[in-house]
């Protein structure tokens, strides 16, 4: 089962870290363990606004609906104004999204 979120608001362009689906990582969060999940790169497409929905492939062992989603990317980033100091590996995490469950019943994956 996969399932497509639409939470990356932007990527960097111009760091070779962050341009394609592929550097991305999801993450379901359910009672206190992580999960990873995997991107499936060819259902994932580029949105207008500088939006992008990133399809994803849900792991079998937990409920969907307990989850909470995370996107994940590494990044270069300068964090000094000197420019003769390189730029620094961060990794940037979206805000978090769950499948709103309104009732007793989630869909497991």
């Amino acid at each position: 089962m996969s399932s497509a979120l639409s939470a990356v608001k932007s990527f960097r362009f111009g760091d070779p870290k962050s341009r394609k689906f592929s550097d991305l990582v999801v993450k379901f969060e359910v009672g206190g363990k992580t999960y990873e999940g995997t991107i499936l790169t060819n259902l994932s497409r580029k949105l207008a606004n500088n939006q992008f929905e990133v399809a994803v492939r849900v792991p079998d062992t937990l409920a969907l609906g307990d989850s909470r989603i995370v996107l994940s990317r590494k990044q270069n980033e300068k964090v000094s104004q000197n420019p003769a100091e390189p730029a620094k590996e961060v990794l940037k995490n979206s805000n978090s999204s769950r499948v709103e469950n309104t009732t007793k019943y989630v869909f497991g994956a």
